[in-house]
């Protein structure tokens, strides 16, 4: 009698299989994380036009200093919350 394939998350009682357990919620960590990207270098680059015209800078010191800024520091917060999962 043949056996019935199941999918790799699922092993028909409901519960998750131990090799797959995190890669849905990984999934989420990263597209989540990829939104905080993009909402900081929009937002950030937002303020920091506002910040040259309010300057009377005719060059964008602010539109390229402020995300980058903020690039650095999620770069940093990601690396701080992967290593303390990671131990």
């Amino acid at each position: 009698m043949r056996r019935e394939r199941r999918s790799s998350i699922d092993d028909g009682r409901g519960s998750v299989r131990d090799g797959d357990s995190g890669a849905p919620n990984l999934l989420l960590r990263y597209t989540g994380m990829a939104a905080r990207f993009l909402a900081a270098i929009g937002i950030l680059a937002f303020l920091g036009l506002k910040a040259d015209r309010f300057l009377g800078l005719r060059f964008p010191v602010s539109v390229w200093l402020l995300p980058f800024a903020g690039i650095v520091g999620l770069v940093v917060k990601a690396v701080v919350d992967t290593e303390k999962k990671s131990k």
